[in-house]
Order: structure tokens, then sequence, then C-alpha cells
């Protein structure tokens, strides 16, 4: 227990380094997935940032940062089937806060390549929705998407919002 904590006290704080290494002033969510011996980090720069892979080997050592979407954030889902990675994030596609965001799926190859990248949500700013918290499993074939949706237009603060919860369900089909 003590070696697994020390070894997560070191991560967090090569993290924080390479952080502030890019400028990243706040803390974003973030998914993490080790492949290979390899742990890609995947998180954004800034909320109307850029969504970012950070890529440590086995002893978290720095290897390098390779910039997935511009305007993206909160990419708190992330999923490896062996072949394919998966990230649900936010689509933030304005230049100030509030805007009109909304929940994306994409997929990358091992070398984290855009395969594809589809509408999760497709709200238009007027409907004042707003998803928040995209998250996801990879189970049995599927990709389960899960957001929240804050459904009162008058709220000044999340205390106020009525969160909604929704799963959609992504069935994959192997690529000949």
């Amino acid at each position: 227990t003590q070696e697994l904590y020390a070894s997560f006290r070191g991560l967090v704080n090569r993290l924080r380094t390479t952080a502030e290494r890019l400028g990243m002033a706040r803390r974003e969510p973030a998914g993490a997935v080790q492949t290979n011996g390899v742990t890609d980090f995947v998180t954004g720069t800034a909320i109307l940032g850029d969504m970012i892979v950070m890529q440590y080997d086995s002893n978290w050592n720095y290897l390098g940062t390779k910039t997935l979407k511009q305007k993206s954030s909160a990419p708190e889902g992330l999923a490896f089937d062996g072949k394919r990675f998966y990230v649900s994030y936010l689509d933030m596609p304005c230049e100030s806060y509030p805007c009109s965001d909304n929940v994306r799926l994409a997929a990358f190859d091992t070398n984290w390549n855009l395969l594809d990248d589809i509408a999760v949500t497709s709200y238009p700013s007027q409907d004042k929705m707003i998803p928040n918290r995209p998250s996801l499993a990879l189970w049995n074939g599927r990709l389960f998407v899960v957001y929240d949706i804050a459904e009162n237009p008058n709220a000044t603060g999340p205390e106020d919002a009525d969160l909604q919860v929704y799963v959609k369900v992504y069935e994959l089909t192997p690529k000949p």
C-alpha cells in the first residue's frame, strides 16, 4: 500500500510539473489509461482550451504531449479496447464562458490519431440545456456515455440546478 501511494504521489507531482510547463493554470477533469507500459493521461489545458494527451513511461518519466482537439474540455471518460482509445468530452466552440457546450465521443488509434468524432448531445444555445461531466465505460462491446444536464435556465450555480443524468449506449462494431 505504501509503494502504491508513493507511486501515485510521484505521478501527481509529475503531472503538476508538466501542467506548469504547459501553462495550465487550472485543474481540468481528466482520464488515464495504461497500455504497453505507457500511461496516457488525457486532460484539457483550460475550460475553454484544448484537449491533450500527456504520456508517461512505467517509471512516470514524461514522454511528451499531443494536442487531440482544439476548443475541447472535460475529457473525463477514457477507455481502450486494445485497438482504439475512446474519449468523451465537452465541445467548447466559444471564446468566453458561459457558452453552448455539447458532449461528444471521439475514437483515436493507438498513436492518438483521430478516427471518428460524433455528437452525443446537440443542444442549441437557446435551449439553455447545459450538458456536463461526460464519462464513459466500456463493457461487453458497448460504450456507455454518461453525462448530466442542468435543466434549470434560472440556476445561478450547481446548488440551484435541476440535474438530470443521462446514459447513451453505443455498440462497437469491429472494422474489417
